[in-house]
């Protein structure tokens, strides 16, 4: 994205990854570009690159918690962690997964659940 447009076009002058951190810590006020840290795709090339190490892609997620959240992503988020802190809860949760993924006609995204996951995970190597 930035290679293209560059930071400009995000009322940024930094362009990059770095620009991403850049325009958010030194801006005038905190987080005043919280769409820029998404627009990377955390591939960690930058980090290679950066002549003196800088770990980019650390620094992104970083300000990608700290940014704004939807009502929907702090719900989920809230519903993920109720689920995940009980052994019950979790295991009542993948019931309720297996029991929908027979019922939907494609099953659930990426064969889950229905014994294409494991297909799916080696074909991602």
């Amino acid at each position: 994205v930035y290679r293209s447009v560059g930071g400009h076009a995000y009322g940024s002058v930094y362009p990059g990854p770095m620009g991403a951190v850049l325009s958010n810590l030194l801006g005038s006020r905190p987080m005043a570009h919280p769409e820029l840290p998404h627009l990377s795709t955390l591939c960690g090339v930058c980090r290679e690159v950066c002549p003196v190490g800088i770990d980019l892609p650390r620094l992104l997620l970083e300000l990608r918690a700290r940014g704004p959240k939807s009502t929907g992503e702090r719900l989920f988020a809230s519903g993920w962690g109720w689920v995940m802190s009980s052994s019950p809860r979790f295991e009542t949760a993948g019931r309720l997964a297996r029991l929908v993924g027979r019922v939907l006609p494609g099953g659930l995204p990426g064969g889950w659940l229905k014994g294409g996951g494991a297909a799916f995970r080696d074909a991602a190597k």
